[in-house]
This record gives C-alpha cells, sequence and structure tokens, in this order.
C-alpha cells in the first residue's frame, strides 16, 4: 500500500505530460503502461534480492519460506 501514492501521481503527472500527444484515453492507457513496468520491474527486483543469500553463494529460497522467516513462524514442509 505504500506505493500507491507513487502510482496515483505517476499517472496523473503522466496522463498530463502526454495529453496534448495523445488524447486523455491514449495519455492514460500510456501511464497504466508504464506504472505496470515500474511495478513488475520492482516486484522482480524484490524477489531477487529475498531469493539470494549473501557471502558471495547464491541459494534461492520460495517466496513462501522467506515469509515463513520473516514472520517468525516455524519452517513448513510445502514440497507435497
Amino acid at each position: 500500500m505504500a506505493a500507491v501514492p507513487l502510482y496515483l501521481t505517476g499517472g496523473v503527472m503522466l496522463t498530463a505530460a502526454y495529453r496534448p500527444y495523445l488524447g486523455f484515453w491514449g495519455a492514460a492507457s500510456v501511464a497504466v503502461a508504464i506504472c505496470t513496468l515500474t511495478k513488475a520491474l520492482s516486484t522482480y527486483a524484490l524477489h531477487e534480492s529475498l531469493g539470494r543469500v549473501r557471502g558471495g553463494v547464491f541459494v534461492y529460497v520460495s517466496f513462501l519460506q522467506a515469509c515463513d522467516a520473516a514472520s517468525g513462524a516455524a519452517p513448513v514442509d510445502r514440497t507435497g
């Protein structure tokens, strides 16, 4: 939820900037595309940073295991 003001502000500013060239709906579409790309790249970066252990050894950890570790819950075997 912390990123909502960022995307709202980006949508307003981008729509206003592109409106003279593309019209309202074209500018709104560009704003949605740019904000979606920004969100996708930030999510990818977050998952890459959570999935690697520092110290030169790259160990991939599942997102659910990282959530368990962050919450302090006991590890749960989700392999099947």
